[in-house]
């Protein structure tokens, strides 16, 4: 089944797709707008007092890094530094916050010189995002 290159989803669109979020044709104009609306329905779906699922974390990390752009993310956070090291993520009053353990100077004379928690805020109405400490 081709998908790419068929009819964009986007209502009233007729441009050719180039994207798929899950399973469902987008294109260019339309990807990011489709991508907020998916990660806002799982941000919404998830239960605060349960852990979210580990596919949170990678739309997550996804939706930030279209946000900023890679290599542009705050507190020089990489899409894979957040789907991969986030831990004690808890949903909050507009957003929800979560820590990352850094590794400073990694791989100096193979071993880790520093290792530092970084706790991170992200705002989901004014989707920003900012190290806390």
């Amino acid at each position: 089944m081709k998908i790419i290159g068929t009819r964009c989803n986007w209502v009233g669109c007729a441009s050719k797709s180039v994207f798929i979020i899950q399973g469902v044709p987008y294109c260019p104009n339309h990807y990011f707008r489709a991508f907020e609306k998916h990660f806002l329905e799982e941000y919404n779906r998830w239960d605060r007092r349960t852990k979210p699922p580990e596919e949170f974390f990678k739309i997550f990390s996804r939706y930030v890094s279209f946000i900023y752009g890679e290599g542009a993310i705050p507190g020089a956070l990489s899409r894979a530094r957040i789907r991969d090291r986030t831990y004690n993520i808890r949903k909050t009053e507009g957003g929800l916050t979560f820590c990352i353990v850094r590794h400073l100077y990694a791989w100096t004379d193979y071993k880790w010189t520093q290792e530092v928690e970084q706790f991170f805020k992200f705002t989901v109405d004014e989707t920003r995002l900012e190290l806390l400490s």
